[in-house]
């Protein structure tokens, strides 16, 4: 008799086999055996009334809703193309949901969204996505340009990051201008975020600047937005073209370099030779 008990489902007026004599997980209530769809049931019932499994009495349990015939069916999951044949039923991952047949990863599913949202199971399989349609959330946000002349939107990517301190980003076209800055400053050794943080700081010019020739007999005025051949001094000093071509020209006829033709060239005459 004994026997007889650990091997039948021992909620009134189940006939299932035990999930213990299934083969299954180990499951009782109050000690005793019970299948695994009426273990469900007491679970559910114990959360409903905020009881503990320990303090429920099979005989007060709902009577237990038996699995509906299992024709060849389909997973009721949209987009789920998972299909079973007549008669199978839960050892090939067959389940029922309200009477709809379910695969078991499904199932899993649905009861993981039920038990997290709090509803049933019927309502969690109504509001899952089609199968192979959920796409994870993209880290990737879509930001602000933190350079202060700019107002773009830039990726949060980590190639765009300025300062991971500061959590600021700098879109194409300001990244382009900075890796210049870091071009003419090479002698500085600073990299471009570094031009970055010193510009949301206030303490670089911004591409529409203007600065004069750092020649002594110059006095052009040059614009950084605008695309021009001006050139650059030893220590990053602005050069327009002109006096760029100068430099050039005197550096290759006395066979000097441009650095020291910056440092030691005489002005220019007015109509363009070359002093002697």
């Amino acid at each position: 008799m004994l026997q007889h008990r650990t091997k039948i489902c021992g909620a009134p007026g189940c006939p299932q086999l035990s999930a213990e004599a299934a083969g299954k997980s180990f499951r009782r209530v109050n000690g005793i055996p019970v299948c695994r769809n009426c273990y469900q049931r007491a679970w559910e019932y114990a959360k409903d009334r905020g009881l503990k499994l320990s303090e429920i009495q099979l005989t007060r349990l709902p009577h237990p809703q038996l699995p509906p015939p299992a024709p060849a069916a389909t997973c009721a999951r949209a987009g789920c193309d998972v299909s079973f044949a007549e008669g199978e039923r839960g050892e090939v991952g067959r389940r029922f949901i309200g009477g709809k047949t379910v695969c078991n990863p499904c199932y899993q599913i649905a009861w993981s969204k039920a038990k997290e949202n709090k509803i049933s199971l019927s309502r969690s399989l109504a509001t899952l996505p089609p199968k192979g349609t959920y796409r994870r959330p993209s880290r990737v946000a879509i930001v602000g340009c933190d350079m202060p002349w700019c107002h773009n939107t830039v990726e949060s990517k980590w190639a765009n990051r300025v300062s991971r301190s500061l959590n600021a980003y700098a879109c194409g076209k300001c990244r382009s201008y900075l890796k210049n800055v870091a071009a003419r400053f090479k002698h500085l050794g600073k990299k471009w975020q570094h031009w970055g943080v010193e510009a949301i700081k206030g303490r670089l010019f911004g591409p529409d600047a203007k600065e004069q020739c750092s020649m002594p007999w110059c006095t052009r005025i040059l614009h950084h937005g605008k695309k021009t051949s001006n050139g650059y001094g030893p220590r990053g000093e602005i050069v327009c073209a002109t006096d760029r071509m100068y430099l050039y020209q005197y550096a290759r006829r006395n066979n000097i370099s441009f650095r020291r033709a910056f440092e030691v060239a005489p002005p220019p005459l007015r109509r363009g030779n070359l002093r002697q």
